[in-house]
């Protein structure tokens, strides 16, 4: 398998980062729903259109997909981490961990939904704890390891300087064509 440029693990990660802020403060916008505002189904930002299950699941693979892509790029070849390669690798690999297992729950959520047709099926925990409080707990659980990361890596530098590099290459290169 080709090894991930410095620029593309870092607009990778950038990628994920916006990706799980923006489903990380749905499920903060529905717990905000359901228990301050006693919107019994409160659905979130986006409304219950995408509040179902086929949704989650194809996001939660979508982000699996990417944190392996960022975690392989990273573990491949150490030196596209700007800093602490160390502490970021450990970061990565509890988040990758932890979403793996968060699939796995949203496989058996699928297979619940296809059984009964209903959505907000409780999953493996979601027996024991409110399926809007355990989603926003995984997501939280997932999200602020890859915020340290992100960060403590060097990696909102070097996005915005690949962000930079690609605009000056697009330009120059509309330039010479032209």
């Amino acid at each position: 398998m080709r090894r991930l440029t410095r620029d593309a693990v870092a607009l990778l990660f950038l990628e994920m980062m916006v990706l799980q802020g923006f489903h990380e403060m749905e499920h903060i916008v529905q717990v905000f729903q359901r228990t301050v505002l006693g919107i019994g189904n409160g659905a979130g930002m986006l409304g219950s259109v995408f509040d179902v299950e086929p949704v989650h699941m194809v996001y939660n693979l979508l982000f699996l997909v990417l944190i392996s892509a960022v975690y392989a790029g990273c573990r491949r070849d150490r030196s596209v981490i700007p800093a602490n390669p160390d502490a970021v690798m450990r970061l990565l690999q509890s988040s990758f961990v932890f979403q793996i297992w968060h699939t796995v729950e949203h496989t058996v959520k699928m297979y619940q939904y296809f059984q009964t047709g209903l959505n907000g099926t409780p999953g493996i925990l979601g027996y024991w704890i409110p399926v809007v409080y355990l989603h926003l707990g995984y997501n939280t659980l997932l999200y602020v390891p890859i915020v340290v990361a992100f960060f403590m890596g060097g990696f909102h530098i070097a996005a915005v300087r690949a962000l930079r590099g690609r605009r000056g290459v697009n330009r120059s290169t509309r330039t010479q064509t032209a």
